[in-house]
């Protein structure tokens, strides 16, 4: 009798160490793949830093930051009306320099300084 649970009491330590590694496996396997998966997502958003000295009015500014969040692929947009400046997020591909040129051409502000930044 004291040889069977003996015998019990080591299988049954080995089982637990056995699937308290498996589980530590686990938790360490899925934070590899969830970090992984963020790394490695297609869809990457730009971030577009608009300069302008033409912008004569606020409601100008409002108007183009309402135009730009109208369209598609734009994830956010904002300005400083203060330093004529404009903050544009979109999505990877879904606006060119053309595009944002041709918008606030359209406004009225033909001198931009456009630069950009990729961000996730």
């Amino acid at each position: 009798m004291k040889n069977t649970f003996f015998i019990s009491y080591i299988i049954g330590d080995y089982l637990y160490i056995k699937l308290k590694n498996l589980i530590s496996l686990s938790i360490i396997l899925s934070f590899i793949l969830v970090f992984n998966i963020a790394i490695t997502s297609p869809t990457k958003n730009i971030e577009v830093i608009v300069k302008t000295t033409d912008i004569k009015n606020k409601n100008t500014a409002i108007k183009l930051i309402e135009e730009f969040n109208r369209m598609s692929g734009v994830v956010h947009a904002e300005s400083a009306y203060s330093t004529n400046t404009f903050m544009i997020v979109y999505k990877d591909n879904s606006l060119t320099q053309k595009n944002i040129e041709d918008i606030f051409s359209k406004w009225g502000c033909d001198r931009v300084d456009i630069s950009y930044e990729l961000i996730n």
